[in-house]
């Protein structure tokens, strides 16, 4: 990947998490906690029918990509089973709208709102293989901008929504929200999709084709789904267990988490492709081994300089949000405990072993569950974010030994300790078991450490991602 192109795929994750932290405190002030859940709700619904719908054959397009000689057919094969399932989906949702309004969502039955969500459901899925397609082809300038332009329109539409003064706040969430994903796909799709749509290659359909991809993807599906409860156990105990109010609250704090998905993007964007190409090239396990430490280096500093200033984020929000400082750091870990894995579990996604994935997801869950059960009932809203954090470390470890026991092992001693220790001090401090200044007196220190510890692998990383890429040698028919 050449340096321009990295430099914009960088830059897209750290716009887009600028624009959605703008948007955080305008809607805390503008929507109640009631409405906050509401969209939490929704989100949690809309990720289900992507996750459901997709089978995990966005990662089978993703695998298949460059050694592919007819992107048309492969993007074909892999997209429709998934259109026609969330078409299916939304036209059931339509049929019964009101059981959909009234239980899942919790509004008053809307009709409307349910069709744009059932819009909104389409457009996920259609946008995702639009997205993929400018991830892998690495137009980092396209990638950004359909990224960045949706959620700037956003901030600039939310700014307008307490001078229109309109009286149901979420239907014009709603409103805006299939607005700007139109906009993304539009772009998207002009940038990336008709490339491969219009090339000259013959579309045919191949089931055995098909049944190879779904072989490799269907686990992932399973595993998808896992995962899918795996981060929406929070939002359902709460909502059992709790009020809408203690979900919205619960629903910002998550928000605000949210810039860890500036890392979380940067990095699945960039490794993804150096991945596979070093797996073409023949690289040794020395290359694997020097970027699982770049990377540990690179979340472990974000996750202390985010917990260091955290307090700053309180100041932005109304006063009922004040102990977001307290949770902030509990509630980054899940984003960068799946980053982690997922460069240091390579091995499973190379070797194609994706049933690996799914019994570290479903380990996971169990003990969110097992937490929740306990923890959400003491400790509301804190015992969700707490459960978490734990179940996200206990899918990091299991994906990690997995991939060492189907590839060559990596030394794995400093990346556990590191991230146990996040773990540990992000649960002390939402609590607030430890006094802050001691708290960040660890931090420094703990920073420092970081620094001497891992600064030779993340030269190593930083020197190969700005080498120039190239096609690998060997091309599959």
């Amino acid at each position: 990947m050449n340096p321009k192109n990295l430099a914009f795929f960088a830059a897209g994750p750290i716009l887009t998490a600028a624009l959605s932290l703008i948007t955080v405190p305008i809607l805390a002030w503008y929507m109640p906690a009631e409405g906050l859940a509401h969209i939490n709700i929704m989100q949690v619904a809309l990720s289900f029918i992507l996750l459901f719908s997709i089978a995990g054959l966005d990662q089978s397009y993703a695998r298949e990509f460059h050694s592919s000689s007819n992107r048309k057919t492969l993007l074909i094969h892999c997209g429709t089973p998934g259109t026609i399932i969330t078409i299916a989906l939304g036209l059931c949702a339509l049929t019964n709208y009101e059981f959909v309004s009234r239980k899942i969502i919790k509004i008053e039955p809307s009709f409307t709102i349910i069709l744009i969500l059932a819009a909104i459901s389409l457009l996920n899925h259609i946008n995702t293989f639009a997205m993929l397609t400018l991830r892998m082809q690495e137009k980092g300038k396209s990638y950004t901008l359909a990224n960045t332009i949706p959620k700037l329109l956003q901030v600039i539409l939310f700014l307008l929504l307490p001078i229109i003064a309109l009286d149901n706040r979420f239907d014009a969430y709603v409103a805006i929200y299939l607005f700007c994903l139109v906009c993304s796909l539009l772009y998207a799709f002009s940038q990336g999709i008709t490339e491969v749509v219009q090339s000259k290659s013959n579309i045919h359909w191949d089931w055995p084709f098909l049944k190879e991809r779904l072989a490799y993807s269907l686990p992932m599906m399973g595993s998808s789904l896992a995962y899918w409860a795996l981060t929406s156990i929070g939002t359902i105990f709460i909502q059992h267990y709790s009020t809408l109010a203690e979900l919205g609250k619960f629903a910002l704090i998550s928000s605000v988490a949210g810039i860890a998905a500036v890392i979380q993007s940067m990095v699945t964007v960039a490794w993804t492709p150096i991945a596979y190409k070093w797996h073409a090239e023949g690289k040794s396990i020395d290359y694997y081994e020097k970027a699982t430490s770049a990377v540990t280096f690179i979340l472990a500093l974000t996750f202390l300089v985010a917990s260091a200033l955290s307090p700053m984020v309180a100041l932005l929000l109304p006063s009922k949000y004040s102990d977001v400082s307290h949770l902030l750091p509990a509630a980054l870990l899940p984003a960068l405990l799946y980053t982690l894995s997922e460069v240091s579990a390579i091995g499973i996604a190379l070797s194609r072993r994706t049933l690996f994935n799914m019994l570290s997801t479903i380990a996971a869950l169990a003990t969110n569950i097992t937490l929740s059960l306990f923890l959400v009932k003491i400790f509301g809203m804190k015992g969700a974010i707490i459960s978490n954090a734990i179940s996200y470390y206990i899918f990091f470890v299991l994906r990690t030994i997995f991939s060492n026991s189907v590839s060559t092992p990596q030394p794995l001693n400093r990346m556990l300790t590191v991230t146990l220790l996040g773990v540990v001090t992000a649960v002390a401090s939402a609590l607030q078991l430890i006094p802050s200044n001691i708290l960040n007196i660890g931090h420094f220190i703990f920073a420092l450490t970081l620094f001497a510890i891992y600064k030779n692998e993340l030269l190593f990383i930083c020197r190969q991602v700005l080498q120039p890429s190239h096609q690998a040698k060997s091309k599959r028919p």
